[in-house]
């Protein structure tokens, strides 16, 4: 490996995947990240086994190697520490090593055969949705996810229905519930559920950014969103979201009262 590359790129693709990166020392590998080539960039993966998060970077030389993984919080943490320059990547057997302009550091490496991929699922939808519309209807919804979840662990996380032109997000925490639907521009669309886990929605939340689109595909079992030089893959939870969310909040009322939103803040 011989990677040449500037700081701000790399810090910046470190920093949408650190939200997923485990200290299990069953399984140290899992808090690694996963370097490769594809084409004229280099894909950086992280995983907890629940999520996988794999950012695309521009390099400005690279030669040809195989795959390998690195601690992802250490590696974060020295080019935090850099300003902004170019820096070269290389290994030596089981070491990369990072050179700056003045410093030189060594990390450990791990094989990338033990790196736990996530398996290409089959895919039941898919449609695009503007990042920013997807952004706010996450953030509108997320705040009534239970936090600490019981014997109902399918409260844990996000309801997502999409429908013909609408995608509707649902949580709740037993105390409160929150109903937010965004507009689709698709008619032809299958009715699917799913259930999103509080921390994939809260890590989509963070790592969301920009005004383009986002295509989101749905499984049995997994949901991925792709955007930008970024996809996001989630597993989802095995569970049934009570049905009853459907007529808890009415939909017309004897008497409607309009106020500012920022005097009730206040």
């Amino acid at each position: 490996m011989n990677i040449l590359i500037n700081t701000n790129t790399l810090k910046n693709s470190l920093h949408k995947i650190t939200g997923v990166l485990s200290k299990n020392l069953s399984m140290p590998v899992i808090s690694n990240v996963l370097i490769e080539k594809k084409k004229k960039q280099i894909s950086i993966t992280a995983t907890n086994l629940e999520i996988q998060i794999t950012v695309n970077a521009d390099y400005l030389e690279s030669d040809e190697f195989d795959p390998i993984t690195v601690s992802g919080t250490k590696l974060y943490e020295i080019v935090r520490s850099l300003d902004n320059q170019n820096v070269q990547i290389t290994t030596s057997k089981d070491n990369l090593v990072l050179k700056a302009n003045t410093s030189s550091f060594k990390l450990s490496t791990l094989p990338a055969v033990k790196f736990p991929s996530f398996e290409e699922a089959k895919f039941l939808e898919e449609f695009t949705i503007k990042q920013t519309q997807l952004l706010d209807l996450l953030n509108k919804t997320s705040f009534s996810m239970l936090v600490d979840p019981d014997i109902n662990f399918f409260l844990a996380g996000m309801l997502l229905v999409l429908a013909p032109n609408n995608l509707t997000a649902v949580t709740t925490d037993r105390h409160r519930l929150a109903i937010s639907t965004t507009r689709l521009e698709k008619k032809q669309i299958n009715n699917i559920e799913c259930i999103v886990p509080r921390k994939a929605v809260l890590e989509l939340i963070r790592i969301l950014h920009g005004d383009g689109e986002a295509k989101a595909r749905v499984g049995s079992n997994q949901m991925r969103v792709d955007f930008k030089d970024t996809s996001f893959i989630s597993k989802l939870i095995d569970g049934k979201f009570p049905g009853s969310w459907r007529g808890v909040i009415p939909t017309t009322a004897a008497i409607e009262i309009l106020l500012e939103k920022q005097n009730i803040r206040s």
